[in-house]
């Protein structure tokens, strides 16, 4: 059933407009393993034969068993998956137009590179800490994923695009589209000098009434 919904969740991310040129991959934890897209696969076609199954040993975030042809982006998946231990959720990593271009200017702050500008972003989202640039698929960036401070469940990789984590396909598409809306918004907004953001206060407020 879940790869089927895998497969489902890939589709829907390409049909967005979300990984132009065959670029974006998507993974599910199933208990040990984990079932990624196979490198270079285009997700608007993707199919049961474009999954590889990986074994993994958690306690490293290292594949057990070579898994031929699974995406380069590999670790960075195993990253997010580790973030949320023993959950079989969804890791999601697009290179949608708005994430990518604020992702090539400084983070709007320590906490995140896309501001609260509104409370379905602090709702679904919250924080989208910026992760330094690292080369794409490498271990250096995927460590740095990890080791992040953040509790986020969705994060922007500098100078490349977003990557998400949800226990269920529908939600991570939305935290994913939620935060592109937003980056696109914020692209729009940032060069005026007086732009209204949720408090603190605000955002406590919501995600106590709306906990992730």
């Amino acid at each position: 059933m879940s790869e089927r919904e895998l497969i489902a969740m890939g589709r829907e991310l390409a049909d967005l407009g979300y990984c132009p040129g065959g670029t974006g991959n998507v993974s599910w934890r199933d208990q040990d393993d984990v079932v990624i897209t196979r490198s270079g696969v285009d997700l608007y076609k993707l199919a049961a034969h474009d999954l590889v199954r990986c074994k993994v040993d958690w306690s490293t975030r290292r594949v057990r068993e070579v898994a031929p042809g699974a995406s380069k982006e590999l670790p960075l998946h195993l990253a997010m998956h580790a973030r949320v231990p023993d959950q079989q959720g969804f890791v999601g990593h697009v290179h949608s137009a708005s994430g990518v271009s604020v992702s090539c200017l400084p983070a709007f702050s320590g906490k995140t590179a896309i501001p609260p500008l509104t409370p379905y972003f602090v709702m679904k989202v919250g924080e989208v800490p910026l992760i330094k640039y690292a080369v794409p698929g490498s271990q250096p960036q995927a460590d740095a994923m990890f080791a992040s401070e953040s509790a986020a469940h969705t994060m922007l990789l500098q100078n490349h695009g977003l990557v998400s984590w949800a226990i269920r396909t529908e939600q991570l598409i939305d935290r994913i589209r939620e935060s592109e809306l937003t980056a696109a918004t914020w692209l729009q907004l940032r060069a005026f000098e007086n732009v209204n953001l949720l408090s603190e206060n605000e955002q406590a407020e919501l995600r106590n009434a709306y906990p992730q």
